[in-house]
């Protein structure tokens, strides 16, 4: 279903919308708990932006129709190789679907 899905969005090609989605949520800097909670906005690998609700956990992204995704307190600011991992509840979605 996913497969089929992606690639009816995609044109016939599920891989560019892939990445464009896997993109939408790295960010392309470390950004610690303290800038994330009070950002307003994420500039994204994929060139669109997240808004998020300054001193809030919860995050706006492109699909109004779904309730907004949160952070989940409990996984924030987990350490990795390459920078930091923020968790959320569910996949961010950087298209109105």
């Amino acid at each position: 279903f996913l497969v089929d899905a992606l690639t009816d969005i995609g044109g016939g090609d599920p891989i560019p919308t892939l990445t464009t989605i896997l993109q939408y949520h790295v960010t392309p800097d470390a950004r610690g708990p303290g800038r994330v909670l009070a950002a307003t906005r994420f500039p994204t690998l994929a060139e669109i932006g997240i808004r998020h609700v300054p001193g809030s956990l919860a995050l706006i992204d492109k699909d109004p129709d779904i309730a907004n995704p949160r952070l989940v307190p409990s996984a924030i600011n987990i350490k990795a190789s390459n920078g930091k991992i923020h968790t959320i509840n569910r996949v961010l979605i950087p298209v109105n679907l």
